[in-house]
């Protein structure tokens, strides 16, 4: 059997995630399951997830199961690289296992790579809130993802919806940053890294994928963290990939103006009227994460603890 892709998926305790995901992955339209394998990286000790990857081998897909003990999300990426390209695969996508892919998102994606010969191919991942959700979220920023032209040229991706040629990953080292295991950001930190490389980044607006946000999401706590984390982590690569004094000077001035909008929302709308209040937690987390990491402060977003922790950033060692 010849692997023309490897679809890899890292996983930490959301079966039914995982399960929605892989069933979604068996009714790909357009492109044979001979020439798919499915990695599934499960990192949790216990290994909750083999009974969910084995059902789906029974079901008629090619999974390769493997479990990674060592905490961290950039570990189980790399581990799933690892195997991706032992089995030959020409080209590694990758999912999140809250997501799950339109019927043609396979076709589409790999088929534009096939087609325009773009080292990193990327799409839209679309968020669904749950029922009785807010109206007003929909018009947020985290839930209204920006769009693009298909093959427009991109400096970023993710690895919510991507595929990648193994020439990228041939070339790359490291990969996905284990020293970055704690903040986040690794899958932004590789494909920025790729960009500057020379490798090339295309967007395929009809390569959808959609993400199932949890009731938890739809909290304004939530979205403040997650606006706050993006933020040091897009202050991090701006200072790291932006070009030194003229990045710093850019990411302090546009959080300033953010944190600055948000005090002025608070006291103009004390909070009553919903959508700005979202706008003023947007405004305020954001400019926040920009003001503080531009001076190298970072979050242990996914320490496995009560509480994350917040630290200075210090420069890898050499």
């Amino acid at each position: 059997m010849s692997i023309a892709i490897a679809v890899c998926i890292i996983t930490f305790r959301r079966p039914l995630g995982l399960e929605k995901l892989l069933a979604h992955l068996a009714k790909q339209e357009g492109i044979s399951r001979d020439e798919v394998l499915v990695v599934v990286v499960d990192n949790d000790p216990e290994g909750s997830a083999r009974p969910i990857a084995e059902a789906a081998r029974r079901g008629g897909l090619t999974i390769a199961y493997a479990e990674e003990p060592v905490p961290g999300i950039p570990r189980s990426r790399n581990r799933s690289v690892e195997i991706a390209l032992a089995s030959g695969a020409a080209r590694l996508c990758f999912l999140d296992d809250d997501e799950y892919p339109s019927p043609t998102w396979l076709v589409r994606l790999h088929g534009h790579a096939a087609a325009t010969e773009a080292p990193v191919v990327t799409g839209p991942v679309l968020p669904v809130l749950p029922e009785g959700a807010p109206s007003y979220l929909a018009g947020s920023r985290i839930f209204t993802p920006r769009r693009y032209r298909t093959g427009q040229r991109r400096d970023r991706a993710a690895t919510g919806n991507a595929v990648v040629d193994r020439r990228v990953f041939e070339a790359m080292e490291p990969w996905f940053d284990e020293s970055m295991a704690l903040t986040g950001g690794t899958d932004t930190e590789l494909f920025r890294r790729a960009h500057t490389a020379g490798f090339a980044i295309e967007w395929c607006d009809e390569a959808v994928v959609y993400e199932d946000v949890s009731r938890e999401r739809c909290s304004l706590r939530w979205i403040g963290r997650r606006h706050f984390r993006q933020s040091l982590g897009s202050a991090r690569f701006g200072r790291r990939y932006g070009g030194g004094g003229i990045a710093m000077a850019r990411i302090l001035a546009i959080g300033s103006y953010r944190f600055m909008l948000g005090l002025a929302l608070s006291v103009l709308t004390l909070g009553i009227v919903p959508s700005l209040r979202l706008r003023l937690v947007e405004n305020l987390s954001s400019g926040a994460g920009l003001l503080l990491g531009g001076f190298g402060v970072t979050l242990d977003e996914y320490r496995r603890a009560d509480r994350a922790a917040i630290a200075l950033e210090r420069p890898p060692a050499r």
